[in-house]
């Protein structure tokens, strides 16, 4: 039993970690495959760098959020953006909610990506110290 249980974990936890790889790939490829220009094409823009997270924050599930964890990781984008996917994402749970309510889903959706948007282009320009 206990096992079993253990086994289930591991197992679910090499699957998200295979996830975000994936995503940290993809950014990646996306990137080289551009020369560098998908990044600088992202950077260029506050704006943009919100709007591309927020949507992918306000994808059902968490694959887009740890896209956009890829994103800042890799500098693409800044803090305002990482801000606005994680204000504009319901998670896993969107899944459950779009099958018993979805007007409801849906309703609380777009309120949380008007509001990403807003606080996302308003904590663009915040400059956070860098660890290293």
């Amino acid at each position: 039993m206990a096992m079993e249980f253990f086994r289930d974990i591991i197992i679910e936890t090499l699957m998200i970690t295979g996830i975000v790889m994936v995503m940290m790939l993809l950014i990646e490829y996306f990137n080289v495959f551009s020369g560098g220009g998908f990044g600088e094409y992202v950077k260029k823009s506050s704006l943009r760098q919100t709007g591309i997270s927020a949507f992918l924050g306000f994808t059902p599930g968490c694959v887009g959020v740890y896209a956009v964890v890829s994103l800042y990781l890799h500098r693409i984008i800044g803090f305002g953006g990482l801000l606005a996917a994680l204000l504009a994402t319901v998670g896993d749970e969107a899944f459950i909610m779009i099958a018993l309510i979805p007007k409801t889903y849906l309703l609380i959706s777009l309120i949380l990506l008007v509001l990403a948007l807003a606080f996302g282009l308003l904590f663009s320009g915040v400059k956070l110290r860098s660890i290293e």
